[in-house]
């Protein structure tokens, strides 16, 4: 059961659920702008919860919104089976799918068993939150050979335990352990 409540532009703070344009946004980024000259206004960014689409608009102080009150769940993510996301709450054991691309990009840095926070609006998931990092296991990395950082390249792709590939300092062996930012999906460091 979605609950609505009004409220003004300059009352809404970063990961707030807003009904605009008949779709529901959290907000990702918000920021009130006062000028010397002319009235207050607010920027935001928002992402739409379903599709992922980010927009940038500007609001002025004065405009209203429905701030819509929806569940964050614990689940962890089980399978893709093609059509959606399986994920399962940790509490009552129910699955629910959820579209791949309320996942984004973070898609690529499933795993499964992984913990992640899961938005719904009543019975039906919106979105899905990972962490910033993730741990993961490299599958394929190939040897580093003398001479290959003359060149100014110090990384090299790697494959991990999902099948991602991404740029890893040339030190990083096949079997390691690495931290992988899932905004970016730049390597960070190796996982201690």
């Amino acid at each position: 059961m979605t609950i609505y409540n009004m409220a003004k532009i300059a009352e809404i703070s970063n990961g707030r659920i807003l009904d605009y344009r008949g779709g529901l946004y959290e907000v990702v980024e918000f920021q009130s702008i006062s000028p010397g000259k002319g009235s207050a206004f607010c920027r935001t960014r928002m992402k739409h919860l379903e599709t992922g689409k980010v927009l940038e608009v500007n609001f002025k102080d004065s405009d209203a919104f429905e701030v819509v009150t929806v569940q964050r769940k614990n689940m962890q993510y089980l399978y893709n089976d093609g059509s959606g996301l399986a994920f399962m709450d940790n509490k009552t054991y129910e699955q629910v799918s959820v579209p791949a691309a309320a996942v984004g990009n973070g898609v690529k840095f499933l795993k499964e068993g992984q913990e992640v926070v899961v938005v719904m609006d009543g019975e039906r998931a919106l979105s899905v939150s990972l962490p910033k990092k993730v741990t993961m296991k490299v599958a394929k990395a190939p040897d580093a050979v003398k001479g290959d950082s003359s060149g100014g390249n110090v990384t090299k792709d790697v494959e991990l335990e999902n099948g991602t590939i991404v740029k890893a300092p040339l030190f990083i062996k096949t079997g390691e352990s690495i931290v992988v930012s899932t905004e970016t999906g730049d390597y960070v460091e190796r996982a201690k």
